[in-house]
Protein backbone atom coordinates (compact mmCIF):
# COMPACT_ATOMS: atom_id res chain seq x y z
CA UNK A 1 0.00 0.00 0.00
CA UNK A 2 1.56 3.30 -1.02
CA UNK A 3 2.35 5.83 1.65
CA UNK A 4 -0.44 8.25 0.62
CA UNK A 5 -3.03 5.49 0.71
CA UNK A 6 -1.85 4.39 4.15
CA UNK A 7 -1.98 8.01 5.32
CA UNK A 8 -5.54 8.42 4.02
CA UNK A 9 -6.53 5.13 5.64
CA UNK A 10 -4.96 6.17 8.95
CA UNK A 11 -6.76 9.52 8.78
CA UNK A 12 -10.08 7.79 8.09
CA UNK A 13 -9.53 5.53 11.09
CA UNK A 14 -8.61 8.46 13.33
CA UNK A 15 -11.64 10.49 12.28
CA UNK A 16 -13.97 7.54 12.77
CA UNK A 17 -14.88 7.11 9.12
CA UNK A 18 -13.44 3.61 9.17
CA UNK A 19 -13.82 1.28 12.12
CA UNK A 20 -11.19 -1.40 12.51
CA UNK A 21 -12.22 -4.89 13.68
CA UNK A 22 -10.48 -4.40 17.03
CA UNK A 23 -12.29 -1.08 17.51
CA UNK A 24 -15.58 -2.75 16.59
CA UNK A 25 -15.01 -5.43 19.24
CA UNK A 26 -14.18 -2.75 21.81
CA UNK A 27 -17.34 -0.84 20.86
CA UNK A 28 -19.44 -4.01 21.23
CA UNK A 29 -17.82 -4.71 24.59
CA UNK A 30 -18.47 -1.16 25.78
CA UNK A 31 -22.11 -1.41 24.67
CA UNK A 32 -22.47 -4.70 26.55
CA UNK A 33 -20.85 -3.21 29.65
CA UNK A 34 -23.14 -0.19 29.45
CA UNK A 35 -26.19 -2.46 29.23
CA UNK A 36 -24.91 -4.54 32.14
CA UNK A 37 -24.38 -1.42 34.23
CA UNK A 38 -27.90 -0.23 33.42
CA UNK A 39 -29.34 -3.61 34.41
CA UNK A 40 -27.37 -3.61 37.67
CA UNK A 41 -28.59 -0.10 38.43
CA UNK A 42 -32.19 -1.20 37.84
CA UNK A 43 -31.69 -4.24 40.08
CA UNK A 44 -30.17 -2.06 42.79
CA UNK A 45 -33.12 0.32 42.61
CA UNK A 46 -35.57 -2.58 42.84
CA UNK A 47 -33.67 -4.08 45.79
CA UNK A 48 -33.67 -0.74 47.62
CA UNK A 49 -37.42 -0.44 47.03
CA UNK A 50 -37.98 -3.93 48.43
CA UNK A 51 -35.82 -3.16 51.46
CA UNK A 52 -37.74 0.05 52.16
CA UNK A 53 -41.07 -1.78 51.78
CA UNK A 54 -39.94 -4.56 54.11
CA UNK A 55 -38.77 -2.03 56.71
CA UNK A 56 -42.16 -0.29 56.56
CA UNK A 57 -43.92 -3.66 56.87
CA UNK A 58 -41.75 -4.58 59.86
CA UNK A 59 -42.65 -1.31 61.58
CA UNK A 60 -46.36 -1.88 60.88
CA UNK A 61 -46.09 -5.42 62.22
CA UNK A 62 -44.39 -4.22 65.41
CA UNK A 63 -47.14 -1.64 65.93
CA UNK A 64 -49.83 -4.28 65.37
CA UNK A 65 -48.13 -6.63 67.85
CA UNK A 66 -48.10 -3.85 70.45
CA UNK A 67 -51.81 -3.22 69.87
CA UNK A 68 -52.54 -6.94 70.25
CA UNK A 69 -50.53 -7.12 73.47
CA UNK A 70 -52.44 -4.14 74.82
CA UNK A 71 -55.78 -5.67 73.79
CA UNK A 72 -54.80 -8.98 75.44
CA UNK A 73 -53.90 -7.15 78.63
CA UNK A 74 -57.18 -5.20 78.59
CA UNK A 75 -59.17 -8.38 77.96
CA UNK A 76 -57.41 -10.19 80.80
CA UNK A 77 -58.16 -7.27 83.14
CA UNK A 78 -61.82 -7.25 82.13
CA UNK A 79 -62.11 -11.02 82.59
CA UNK A 80 -60.53 -10.71 86.02
CA UNK A 81 -62.93 -7.91 87.00
CA UNK A 82 -65.99 -9.86 85.78
CA UNK A 83 -64.79 -12.99 87.56
CA UNK A 84 -64.30 -11.02 90.78
CA UNK A 85 -67.79 -9.49 90.44
CA UNK A 86 -69.42 -12.87 89.86
CA UNK A 87 -67.51 -14.39 92.74
CA UNK A 88 -68.56 -11.53 95.02
CA UNK A 89 -72.21 -11.89 93.95
CA UNK A 90 -72.40 -15.60 94.59
CA UNK A 91 -73.44 -16.67 98.04
CA UNK A 92 -70.67 -18.14 100.05
CA UNK A 93 -70.94 -21.78 100.80
CA UNK A 94 -70.37 -22.82 104.31
CA UNK A 95 -68.10 -25.71 104.78
CA UNK A 96 -69.88 -28.65 106.33
CA UNK A 97 -68.73 -29.62 109.77
CA UNK A 98 -68.40 -33.23 110.64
Amino acid sequence: MPFLSRLKHAWAVLTGKIVLPKQLEEMKLMAALTQTAAALTALNTAANTLIATNQANAQALAAAQQELASADSDTASQISAVTASITAALPTQETPTA
